[in-house]
């Protein structure tokens, strides 16, 4: 079975917390798989929508001049399959492959 796995990609604030209000319809609950998968969906949402960076942002994309600052929650050790610790590091040392976009631990 294919598991599916959803980013959220925003830049408004009150939605962002709405994720993470109980009460609100929008919230992200308990319900799904319980595989793991939070860096493997991070790397997806950079590789798939945010990348690559234009000038202007659009599109959805990182701007060429942008900071990104992003989160990734989860509760337990990522199960991404095929994809080790290392690799993920890796990619994310440089998820533009221009050494542009670089982490911070």
């Amino acid at each position: 079975m294919q598991q599916r796995v959803h980013a959220r990609l925003t830049n408004d604030g009150a939605l962002m917390t709405r994720w993470f209000t109980p009460a609100d319809a929008l919230f992200w609950g308990t319900a799904g798989s319980s595989i793991e998968q939070t860096l493997g969906a991070a790397r997806k949402t950079f590789m798939g929508d945010l990348l690559p960076k234009n000038a202007t942002g659009t599109g959805n994309k990182i701007r060429s001049d942008a900071q990104v600052h992003m989160l990734v929650l989860g509760d337990v050790d990522d199960q991404t399959g095929g994809t080790s610790g290392q690799q993920f590091l890796t990619y994310f040392n440089n998820v533009d492959n221009l050494g542009t976009c670089s982490r911070r631990w």
